[in-house]
């Protein structure tokens, strides 16, 4: 029977990823149909954690940094602005997962 894929991205916080490895843990305990891909996108301030974890359900995808350029920007607007410069990695990330054809994309978990 053919997986059911989710993607999770969730903010690149610790306290954000350890909790989203979590949820992931026990959606694919609950149900062994359903496979997890996280994707980690990076931010060029605080810390980047590396995650890992032994599971055949569960996989990270970690985007390089892209570095944004915007003067004078702080606070939530730089947030915006990175957030903004991923779109097309995301994109090129979820593509490749799903054109491997051994899962369906059930949905994206933000």
């Amino acid at each position: 029977m053919e997986k059911t894929e989710l993607i999770f991205i969730p903010f690149s916080g610790i306290s954000h990823l350890a909790a989203t490895l979590e949820i992931a843990k026990m959606m694919t305990l609950r149900d062994r149909q359903l496979s997890i891909t996280i994707i980690i996108i990076k931010f060029p301030f605080g810390s980047n954690p590396t995650l890992t974890f032994d599971s055949d359900s569960i996989r990270f995808v970690t985007l390089p940094l892209v570095e944004v350029v915007s003067p004078g920007t702080t606070g939530f607007a730089i947030m915006f602005e990175l957030m903004k410069a991923q779109i097309q990695q995301v994109r090129d990330a979820v593509g490749e997962i799903t054109s491997s054809g051994s899962s369906r994309l059930g949905g994206f978990v933000l």
